[in-house]
């Protein structure tokens, strides 16, 4: 059986993330099932305890085939490389088209600050 919000996160949760990101409720759900397919997790029963190495992540087909793919996950990942849905839902609502574009440019900043600094 699929993951689906019932198995994943609560309407609380939906709802804050929503608040949270630049996404309604209904792309937060759709992030979550594309995190929890790139993690090859179909139990999914915690999606918040699920963590994903940024190299799976760089490999994902929304990135892949981008060249600043690895940059874009240093910037969006945790410390050790991991990502979180958070950080997932984080990165993926900046690249939103209902994101500010002051918002992306700050990104963009910092994306293109690791490329120069590596």
């Amino acid at each position: 059986m699929g993951c689906t919000v019932s198995h994943g996160l609560s309407a609380e949760d939906v709802e804050a993330y929503e608040t949270c990101s630049f996404f309604t409720a209904t792309e937060v759900i759709q992030a979550l099932q594309i995190f929890v397919t790139i993690a090859n997790n179909p139990k999914c029963d915690d999606p918040k305890s699920i963590t994903l190495p940024s190299a799976t992540v760089a490999k994902w087909r929304g990135l892949c085939h981008n060249p600043f793919a690895r940059r874009i996950c240093d910037v969006f990942s945790d410390d050790d490389g991991e990502f979180s849905f958070d950080e997932f839902l984080d990165m993926l609502s900046v690249f939103s088209e209902h994101a500010p574009k002051d918002v992306k440019a700050t990104y963009a900043f910092r994306i293109y600050g690791a490329y120069t600094h590596v």
